[in-house]
């Protein structure tokens, strides 16, 4: 396979080398695994990056074929969303200090929905928000729509759009937690 071509995603991603898996020094001093995004679509040019020390905990693509990366990166333990279209370019990114992205999707619009959680308090564009499990929802482009949680004792790692744009979100939780119909 070709080498991937060399793309901007942040100040924490490096390029991976599609034809050996080779990932720049920086990333290879680190004790943690790199978090990868891989397209080994057969009608484009493979290409790869690595977002950073950490975790890639989710993948989807919309209509168009761009992908959306949901990561914990575990430098600072930072929350980390990412869009790319088909060949790689960073769309835009969402960053936030000591939370997770558990999991992300696109709704029927192409607007996006990710699910983590947080031990302190962190601002995902729509002020401070923790600790706790949260869910929240940017735009097509990347622009803050709205933000729902914390929710104490709760984690979601799971989350999907209905056809209708409605959320489902899934996880678990200890004691009882209002997600907003009363206590669970």
């Amino acid at each position: 396979q070709p080498d991937a071509t060399v793309l901007d995603g942040g100040a924490d991603a490096t390029v991976s080398d599609a034809s050996d898996g080779a990932t720049d020094a920086a990333n290879d001093a680190v004790a943690l695994p790199d978090a990868p995004i891989v397209d080994l679509d057969a009608a484009t040019t493979p290409w790869a990056i690595t977002l950073g020390s950490g975790f890639t905990n989710s993948v989807a693509v919309d209509q168009n074929q761009n992908i959306l990366a949901c990561a914990a990166l575990a430098q600072n333990s930072t929350f980390f969303l990412e869009e790319f279209d088909p060949t790689g370019a960073v769309l835009w990114s969402k960053s936030a200090g000591v939370a997770s992205c558990s999991a992300a999707t696109f709704d029927p619009s192409g607007n996006v929905i990710a699910v983590g959680g947080t031990a302190a308090t962190v601002d995902l564009g729509g002020g401070a928000i923790g600790p706790g499990a949260f869910i929240v929802k940017y735009d097509s482009v990347g622009n803050f729509v709205w933000q729902a949680g914390p929710f104490a004792g709760a984690s979601l790692v799971q989350v999907r759009a209905k056809s209708n744009g409605d959320i489902v979100a899934g996880g678990a939780f200890t004691g009882g937690v209002d997600f907003g119909g009363g206590t669970v």
